[in-house]
């Protein structure tokens, strides 16, 4: 159930969410409006206190100005004051849920104590006063209190399956708290997980008091104290202890410009098993660099001021398709964009609005305009505004549009936004765009898997180097034997990644041959130690396993038990060769068409030792100057090695989306640059109103 909360002057009562029947997928939601898609004018602040926007201040002791009594609650983007004595134990959020199984979520809230008289420990502005269930706080800024962060002990008989109880504390600003900042209490069988947490200004010795069996902390990361005090007995990672965060001013924790023990200084939890985010308090995206900042906010120079919808039509995604594709790398590229369009992506030296000179302060968000996805860019020339860049859609809908946005115009951004890891996921053993100019030095042609197998032009022999030109996509290499030796692109030898032991495989690449006639027998794309094992992708001159030359033979490593196409390459045109094995069949795809031939199997995918013992880009076997180390003639580009079987939805979503016509056949929507006034612009689309009053009960009174 989803409250929201609009800024029609302050709510003055104690809020008692109590008496409703909650699980994991339907819990109560009380949060404040800010997006397009649910308020005309954002109802939320902006990181620090706002008169202007929803605000809930009371006067009350001994409990909190909000009480959760119910399993599953999510409290986010609320200011809440509590204006009571606090000598008298007052307290902002409570949470009193007692079953072990629970949930209390607590985020983007802005927390303050206000009333006269001296704080106590539990003066605290969120109390965890349930002895088993979990609580989850994270981007809150929290200051004026006894304790920014109490909780009481947990018994173990009340906390006997992991991790039925405990407290997961991330990128928290505590400040001013006058007896402690974060404290927990517990016993070993609970979970407590703290990272990125700032405190600031509470009693010295005391920024963090844990008081726990054996002081146990599951997980700790780059957490900042301004006394010497630890989020954990024994931490597993450095802490960083007697340090001053410099913010922008009295009641303003956003961090200073001038700062420089908060900024970069934190862990990326945008991955984290427990708890994934990638935003801060004000909702600005995390992802400036590898290193996050520590505590609620983070620091952004300027904001975007460009802002342009892109909208992937549902034809994108073929009839094979019967779901959505999950964390689907979509390509955006620019190469035949309107002029006009285009242009606006020029450098802002260049005529355009990129401020960056590498393009880092472009960045893609998914549909709600919040949340940003992970992005490649394989090239940017700001002279001509042509970007080639690769986004991660967590969910491609196979029925449906799908809308994300491109924000760029923010001079403040100095360092890289792009995250090629999260774009390729573990599936992916090796991408490589193939868009340099290699010379031969080792690690040279980038492998954009987490992976770095990055490959080395002609083994480091200058002979055997292919050469840089236009590519399917952005650019490519060309490999040819012009200076009487073939080309070749080693990616080495990674067996713990490469070898594919199982019995999952794809293999893809764009390629274009110019072979009319043939000069030798087979032409290989790749190849993973040499003929005989391992897998090799190569094109076939004569009929051997095919009923026309210039066929595709997909090898998986056992002596004549290859699958040839029925279907062959035309010389002088690109095509998008695919080959898979799912444990049962082997596959190819041409142009993103299931080729009529199949091959059975059953077994794995051998791996032999040495000498045979890399990858090989522009050969099918190995080694080179020999007849029968099958090289390639014509341009490779976009390799890519999986160890899982693509399905046919996949392989023709990909086809669709990597020739040049997605904007003539409308698979691809550009709409109209806009001009930002503010982070987050909305349009007028309102939710209904409600205000938090009194007991919060599971009749609707409030």
């Amino acid at each position: 159930m989803n409250v929201a909360c609009y800024a029609d002057g302050a709510d003055i009562s104690q809020v008692s969410i109590d008496g409703w029947t909650t699980g994991a997928n339907n819990y109560i939601n009380i949060f404040t409006p800010y997006l397009s898609s649910e308020v005309g004018v954002t109802q939320r602040h902006s990181g620090k206190w706002d008169a202007t926007k929803y605000r809930l201040v009371a006067n009350v002791t001994y409990h909190g100005v909000i009480e959760v009594q119910d399993e599953y609650v999510r409290i986010e983007g609320l200011q809440i004051e509590n204006t009571g004595d606090k000598a008298l134990q007052c307290m902002g959020i409570e949470v009193e849920s007692g079953s072990a199984i629970s949930e209390v979520r607590i985020s983007h809230n802005i927390l303050r104590a206000t009333g006269t008289g001296t704080a106590n420990v539990a003066t605290a502005a969120i109390y965890q006063f349930n002895a088993s269930g979990v609580v989850k706080a994270w981007n809150n800024i929290i200051y004026d209190w006894g304790s920014g962060y109490y909780t009481v002990y947990m018994t173990s008989g009340q906390c006997t399956t992991f991790p039925a109880c405990g407290v997961t504390l991330y990128n928290n600003t505590i400040v001013g708290s006058v007896v402690r900042g974060i404290s927990v209490s517990g016993v070993a069988q609970g979970n407590y997980r703290l990272a990125n947490n700032l405190v600031q200004g509470a009693s010295t010795g005391a920024n963090y008091w844990l008081d726990m069996d054996n002081f146990i902390v599951d997980y700790s990361a780059t957490n900042l104290s301004q006394d010497a005090t630890k989020a954990c007995g024994s931490c597993p990672t450095a802490e960083l202890t007697n340090k001053t965060v410099s913010f922008v001013g009295a009641a303003d924790f956003h961090l200073a410009s001038s700062d420089t023990n908060a900024k970069n200084q934190g862990t990326n939890l945008s991955s984290d098993p427990n708890l994934a985010f990638s935003d801060d308090i004000d909702a600005h995206s995390r992802f400036y660099g590898t290193a996050w900042d520590i505590g609620a906010d983070e620091y952004v120079s300027g904001l975007f001021g460009y802002r342009r919808q892109i909208t992937i039509a549902d034809n994108m995604t073929p009839a094979s398709c019967g779901s959505d594709l999950s964390n689907f790398p979509i390509l955006i590229d620019t190469t035949n964009w309107a002029s006009a369009d285009k242009n606006t992506l020029r450098t802002v030296t260049n005529g355009g609005h990129v401020a960056h000179a590498k393009g880092y302060d472009i960045i893609f968000r998914a549909f709600d305009g919040k949340n940003q996805l992970d992005h490649e860019i394989e090239s940017y020339d700001g002279s001509t505004g042509t970007l080639v860049a690769w986004v991660r859609i967590p969910t491609l809908a196979y029925n449906a549009a799908t809308t994300i946005y491109m924000y760029y115009g923010n001079a403040g951004i100095t360092l890289p936004t792009a995250n090629p890891a999260g774009v390729w996921g573990t599936s992916y053993k090796g991408v490589w765009h193939l868009k340099e100019s290699g010379n031969g030095t080792a690690g040279e042609y980038k492998d954009s898997s987490q992976y770095a197998n990055d490959g080395q032009g002609g083994r480091g022999n200058s002979l055997y180097i292919p050469m840089r030109v236009a590519g399917q996509i952005g650019y490519g290499q060309n490999f040819n034997n012009s200076d009487g030796k073939y080309d070749l692109v080693d990616v080495g030898n990674n067996d713990s990644v490469l070898d594919i032991p199982g019995n999952q495989i794809t293999l893809e690449a764009w390629v274009q041959h110019n072979v009319t006639p043939p000069g030798h027998l087979n032409y290989g794309i790749l190849n993973h130690k040499g003929w005989n094992f391992g897998y090799s992708l190569l094109m076939r001159a004569d009929t051997y396993g095919c009923p026309e030359p210039l066929c595709v033979h997909f090898n998986l490593g056992e002596l004549d038990h290859f699958l040839g196409t029925a279907t062959t390459l035309t010389a002088g045109m690109w095509h998008h060769v695919v080959a898979t094995y799912d444990g049962s069949l082997m596959r190819v795809f041409i142009d993103g068409a299931q080729d009529s031939n199949t091959l059975s199997k059953t077994a794995g995918i051998t791996a032999p030792s040495p000498p045979e013992d890399h990858v090989w880009i522009g050969h099918g076997d190995q080694p080179t100057d020999v007849g029968w180390s099958a090289e390639w003639e014509g341009q490779i580009d976009e390799v890519r090695i999986s160890n899982v079987a693509r399905d046919l939805c996949w392989i023709q979503t990909e086809y669709n989306n990597q020739t040049n016509t997605t904007l003539a056949t409308k698979k691809v929507t550009i709409y109209t640059e806009i001009l930002l006034s503010c982070e987050y612009c909305v349009e007028q689309n309102f939710l209904p109103r409600a205000h938090l009053r009194g007991i919060f009960n599971r009749h609707g009174n409030h």
